[in-house]
């Protein structure tokens, strides 16, 4: 499980894939105390979270100038 979490913290882009260039950035950041792994883990799921916000607060918005229009959102 931890081997997962640590390629998902590698994997920037999502791809599935890591590239050379996502493996050593990946491994700088995560130098040092076990306690950074932890920090990056964060940093990961907040990251999906802002994403996640930014898609609802475009969904949010269309389906307010649909209602505003007269519309069905």
């Amino acid at each position: 499980h931890q081997a997962w979490d640590i390629f998902r913290l590698l994997d920037r882009d999502g791809s599935g894939s890591i590239s050379c260039e996502e493996f050593v950035e990946g491994c700088l950041r995560l130098r040092g105390m076990a306690k950074k792994v932890d920090v990056a883990e964060i940093a990961y799921e907040v990251e999906k979270v802002q994403i996640r916000l930014a898609e609802f607060a475009a969904y949010a918005q269309q389906a307010f100038f649909a209602l505003a229009a007269g519309e069905e959102p």
